[in-house]
């Protein structure tokens, strides 16, 4: 195991030359030099990307995490692993000027809660609001863990953030929040609450709506002429997989035919990649839901035989790390709020600490697909459909 943790080790382990490094991450060699030499820092939508064209050479998980961690750390983004973090009472917090970033579930969605948590930290270091953002386990005893060291240290704030809505979540959210707002504490929850009531009057909901995130792919794929069209989501760890329930539903509705109706749950499971061949066979598009998936349904396609998007088109949800995918394969992409959906979590929490009386509206918001919007990539994932004759059933 490599004991060094700077990127030019774990370059040289990887067999990584810093020009293709520069062409995956999408910088220049220079800027990779910087790197290695800690000349210049990265930003860390730059840190994911890096992240994953290392794991996909090869480079072991637990040093690439090593790398990540220490990185940030330099930059004042604290991500303990395990416990209550200590770090919260170190001589440089002010608790009653800061707001703690609890970030749950980091892993194949990690863009999804780091784009939102960098969002609202920097608007509220604008609006002279300390900011600290922290990586947190899973369990809801742990999540209880990080809101009772919020409270017993006095923070301003809180922000609880994860990508994905576990089905008994709402109640869990309910007693933590509530716990916060006994205490004084304001707090945003980021992609949990489904309805419009419970939250205290010191807290604020952040959605959005997987309906219409739904809806856009397909209408973009129907456009396009399709009426084959599968899907492959993540339900990993027990989430609640909004976004492939609506598609089921969707589908449902329009009639479209049997092959139509195959949804492979990405669970991790040994049959899931032979049944996303299954699918890429029988559709002649697929709507992936994040950038495991859509790499997922690009290997399965390539395993046929076939070309995307000549042969099966896909869109799937943006904000997905280059090095997922080979460059030579732009994505076809929904690209969701989240920088929009952090700022606004940002500057409501800074009205909420000043003890603002908020409008519903302003408390409970929920992102459509006004503030979606789709990336055409030139030579992108999504082309009409060719005849079924080439491999598909």
């Amino acid at each position: 195991m490599t004991t060094d943790s700077s990127l030019a080790a774990l370059l040289r382990a990887s067999g990584l030359s810093r020009d293709a490094v520069g062409e995956r991450v999408g910088v220049s060699t220079q800027t990779v030099n910087n790197w290695c030499t800690r000349r210049t820092r990265l930003s860390p939508q730059q840190l994911q990307r890096l992240a994953g064209v290392l794991l996909a050479a090869g480079a072991r998980r637990g040093d690439v995490r090593a790398f990540v961690l220490a990185e940030l750390r330099s930059q004042g983004l604290d991500l303990p692993t395990m416990g209550v973090p200590t770090s919260l009472t170190g001589p440089s917090a002010h608790p009653a000027e800061t707001v703690v970033i609890l970030a749950w579930r980091l892993g194949p969605a990690a863009h999804i809660i780091t784009q939102p948590a960098e969002a609202c930290r920097a608007t509220l270091e604008r609006l002279g609001v300390g900011a600290l953002i922290v990586d947190c386990g899973g369990s809801h005893r742990r999540k209880r863990d990080y809101v009772r060291a919020v409270i017993d240290h006095g923070f301003a704030g809180a922000f609880l953030l994860t990508p994905g809505e576990v089905p008994d979540s709402q109640g869990d959210l309910l007693e933590l929040v509530g716990r916060l707002s006994e205490a004084g504490v304001a707090s945003a929850v980021f992609q949990f609450w489904r309805r419009q009531e419970g939250l205290p009057a010191n807290a604020a909901a952040f959605r959005w709506d997987t309906s219409a995130t739904t809806k856009l792919a397909v209408e973009l794929l129907r456009g396009a002429g399709h009426d084959a069209i599968g899907g492959v989501f993540s339900v990993a760890d027990g989430i609640d997989n909004s976004t492939a329930r609506h598609f089921e539903a969707m589908l449902g509705s329009l009639n479209l035919g049997e092959r139509t109706n195959r949804v492979v749950f990405d669970d991790g499971g040994e049959t899931v990649f032979d049944e996303a061949v299954q699918l890429a066979r029988r559709n002649t598009a697929i709507f992936a839901d994040v950038g495991a998936e859509a790499a997922l349904v690009l290997r399965a396609v390539t395993r046929l035989g076939l070309e995307c998007p000549r042969d099966v088109s896909m869109v799937t949800i943006g904000g997905i790390p280059a090095s997922l995918v080979p460059s030579s394969q732009p994505l076809t992409t929904i690209d969701l709020p989240l920088s929009e959906m952090g700022r606004d979590a940002g500057t409501t929490l800074h009205r909420l600490i000043a003890g603002e009386a908020l409008r519903d509206e302003e408390r409970y918001r929920l992102y459509g697909a006004r503030n979606m919007s789709v990336t055409h990539a030139t030579g992108g994932t999504v082309a009409p459909p060719r005849t079924l004759a080439r491999g598909h059933a």
